[in-house]
């Protein structure tokens, strides 16, 4: 059957494709071609106003064609399945439950009967069944996640969290209509049976592939959504655990086979919508019903296994076509360039959006050619299951601790209709794994964003500051708070606080503990198996900006968002004081027989860095940078909430609304993050950008901050120093001074870094000017490095 018939069958509910098979029918079944016609125009229009929510208009036609099949049950049965699940989705939106769980029962008897009889077309249709319904589910997950997050900001988008919790006619199935009606009417013995029977149990056509699965994801998934509604707490673990392997064995066998990064992104997206409610569910229990130290070692397996997979996949894809020597990889290389350029220059407006869609179709044609030679390179390996990294990741914890949080959905605010979101924590390790919910995404983002904003004005915010230390850090782990070493793995709106500037007993968190940041914990494990780079550090300072006749409206004493790139960048000023960081760290390096190739003034251009032959052991850049802000940020809303503005761009280009400012000819020219994203820097130990806002960016819920950051890590640089909001020069020159001395000494990264801030804070210098700089990736001391 054509996909595309697959597909009209669904979206208009086994509509004209079943009367009009040509099959030889025994003789006590109805075949009339009136009859069909009749039929499927009376539940093609009911769904139609099923869709527009006239539900009263829609009951009236389809109780006259449920009369047309019931008249003569005898002829007709087989049609029940064409009218029974759009009936009685109707009549459950109208409060009338008994009747519609008589209509439901007898469809799926219907469909039992077509299985044991082998009726023809009806057979053939239930083969397909599944298929149909995964492939509209797959391209409706495609879209939301395009149209959610590419077109502009607007209360029309549709988020991929809808789609996983849809109880709309589109989702009108069978088995998950008959569920509901179960639920409604009490009947939770009755349910728990179908799930077993109809769900778990079901036997696997021949016919299945991907989009099969992917509809038993969703089905299984829904299923545990309902029992969790009856009480049925231990059946619904089962069917929510059952949804999210089948959609990571659903991304496993994507991964070398779909060209569509969007496709992909979905898949990751959809897996944590479905932990995200698990969480929940799980959290709401008692612990006589779900042993705590089982369940939560399971969740934080699923944590550790979906948290960061959009980027870790990316950054696999982007490795293996830069440095495949594959002919056609090679081939395809500069029209990949030439259509991420395109798509980072796009705007946010509906023209954009459509530009958007039809440069994605040419990328997607392009990878086709060459997914399946990526494949057999282990395009799939970074999809791994958290029972196989969690392990990896406690060797590389070694004597850390990791605090990690996660966005959930709160189970008992989703089954009284709201979209509450909260904060989950999770603490790792040796011995330890603990789970414990820190509260309101809602407020908390609010204290952080008064906490930054105080910060920022030069006190220490200790008002807003300790109410998040309450809220975050409370009721630690004894191993967690015994360990001289956190390592940080936040989500949503945290990515954006400065951890070791909340306040402790005796001052800030960082004059006890040496912090650093990852956007998962995989990512430990990710950068402790990469290659070391083997090229010259390098070092690009003190560009050449040049002067403009317009007065300099940015200050010389910061390094600071210069402007708005899309629409040329103001006149900026230069940074003398880089040129004094440049040379301190050129000695700390060349004491540690680093071989260094540096880049000042006029050669401070964006060519010096393109135009690297192979990864540099250490990438120091001090320049100004640009951030453009979303419109919600701009405005002064919560960012991060709202899954809107163009990050799915930023997720396959990261950071497309961040830039450095290097030197130009002209004028100063900017190096965006879809460059810095080429630049060979697979096994780079370190890359410090030490200007204003390089760790700042649009939150991206579950993989961290669409920053220049998130560019270097997908670069594959395995640690990075960037910063959160302007920064005084001065200060950051003696910052980055102490910082590569501490290097000099063997001290861990994170360290070297505690201890250059600890001395600024010593000398009385605001949090503003220390607490923006955050260490992200692996920790390392760079002595250990082959030279």
């Amino acid at each position: 059957m054509p996909s595309t018939v697959r597909r009209a069958l669904v979206i208009a509910g086994l509509a004209t494709i079943l009367p009009r098979c040509a099959w030889s029918a025994p003789e006590q079944l109805e075949v009339s071609l009136s009859f069909n016609r009749q039929l499927n125009a009376l539940v093609t229009s009911a769904t139609q106003l099923l869709r527009l929510r006239r539900t009263m208009e829609a009951i009236e036609l389809l109780a006259q064609a449920n009369a047309l099949v019931e008249g003569n049950p005898a002829t007709r049965w087989p049609w029940r399945i064409r009218v029974g699940p759009v009936y009685g989705h109707a009549l459950l939106g109208l409060g009338r439950n008994e009747e519609a769980l008589q209509i439901l029962e007898r469809t799926l008897d219907a469909v039992e009967q077509v299985r044991v009889e082998n009726v023809p077309p009806f057979r053939r249709v239930l083969d397909h069944w599944d298929t149909g319904m995964g492939q509209e589910l797959l391209n409706t997950e495609f879209k939301r996640q395009l149209v959610a997050v590419a077109v502009t900001d607007g209360p029309s988008a549709h988020t991929l969290d809808e789609l996983v919790f849809d109880e709309s006619i589109g989702s009108s199935e069978p088995l998950f209509t008959l569920g509901r009606a179960l639920v409604v009417c009490g009947k939770a013995e009755a349910l728990i049976r179908l799930y077993q029977e109809k769900v778990a149990g079901a036997v696997i056509s021949p016919a299945d592939n991907i989009a099969a699965g992917v509809a038993r994801e969703h089905r299984s998934f829904k299923f545990g959504v309902l029992l969790g509604k009856c009480e049925q707490s231990a059946v619904a673990e089962q069917a929510f655990s059952r949804a999210l392997q089948l959609n990571f064995e659903r991304l496993q066998d994507m991964a070398g086979r779909v060209p569509s990064h969007t496709a992909m992104l979905a898949g990751f997206g959809v897996g944590r919508e479905m932990l995200s409610l698990r969480l929940g569910h799980f959290l709401s229990q008692p612990k006589a019903v779900t042993p705590a130290a089982d369940g939560a070692l399971e969740l934080v397996q699923l944590i550790v296994q979906y948290k960061g997979l959009g980027v870790r996949y990316a950054e696999d894809i982007n490795l293996l076509l830069r440095t495949s020597q594959d002919s056609a990889v090679i081939g395809i290389r500069p029209q990949l360039g030439a259509l991420e350029d395109q798509m980072a220059e796009l705007s946010g407006t509906n023209e954009g959006f459509s530009r958007f869609l039809a440069l994605s179709v040419q990328q997607s044609q392009l990878l086709m050619q060459v997914l399946p030679g990526l494949r057999t390179q282990g395009a799939e390996a970074v999809i791994q299951p958290g029972a196989t990294l969690l392990p990896e990741i406690l060797r590389a914890l070694g004597r850390d601790a990791a605090i990690g949080f996660m966005e959930y959905r709160a189970w008992q605010s989703f089954v009284a209709g709201s979209k509450e979101r909260r904060y989950l924590r999770y603490c790792i390790t040796g011995d330890t794994i603990q789970l414990q919910d820190v509260g309101s995404c809602d407020v908390v983002d609010q204290e952080i964003y008064r906490f930054r904003g105080a910060l920022l004005t030069g006190n220490d915010g200790h008002s807003h500051g300790s109410l998040l230390a309450r809220q975050l850090l409370s009721d630690l782990p004894g191993g967690v708070e015994a360990a001289d070493h956190w390592v940080i793995d936040p989500d949503g709106a945290l990515t954006l606080l400065p951890f070791e500037a909340l306040p402790d007993t005796d001052g800030p968190l960082l004059l006890r503990r040496s912090v650093r940041y990852v956007t998962s914990l995989a990512q430990l494990d990710h950068a402790r198996k990469s290659r070391p780079a083997e090229g010259p550090a390098c070092i690009l300072a003190n560009p050449a900006y040049p002067q403009m006749r317009q007065q300099s409206k940015t200050d010389s004493s910061l390094r600071m968002s210069v402007g708005h790139f899309e629409r040329g960048l103001g006149p900026v000023s230069p940074l003398p004081d880089t040129a004094l960081e440049a040379a301190s760290v050129k000695r700390s390096l060349a004491r540690l027989a680093f071989e260094v190739a540096s880049f000042e003034g006029q050669r401070a251009t964006p060519d010096a860095l393109l135009g690297l032959k192979q990864p540099p052991k250490i990438l120091h850049v001090a320049s100004h940078a640009v951030f453009l802000e979303s419109v919600a940020a701009s405005t002064g809303a919560v960012p991060g909430r709202a899954a809107s503005g163009a990050s799915i761009v930023d997720l396959v280009l990261p950071g497309r609304r961040a830039a450095l400012v290097l030197s130009g000819e002209q004028a100063p020219a900017i190096l965006l993050a879809k460059d810095l994203v080429r630049l060979p820097l697979s096994g780079t130990r370190l890359v410090v950008l030490s200007g204003c806002d390089t760790g700042n960016g649009d939150v991206d819920v579950g993989e961290g901050v669409a920053s220049l950051r998130r560019a270097l890590e997908q670069a594959g640089a395995t640690s990075t120093v960037t910063s959160l909001w302007s920064v005084p020069s001065q200060a950051t020159a003696g910052l980055m001074s102490e910082f590569y001395l501490g290097l000099e000494r063997g001290l861990r990264k994170s360290q070297a870094l505690q201890e250059a801030k600890q001395k600024l804070h010593g000398q009385g210098h605001p949090a503003s000017a220390w607490a923006g700089f955050l260490l992200a990736g692996s920790d390392e001391p760079l002595e250990k490095w082959p030279h």
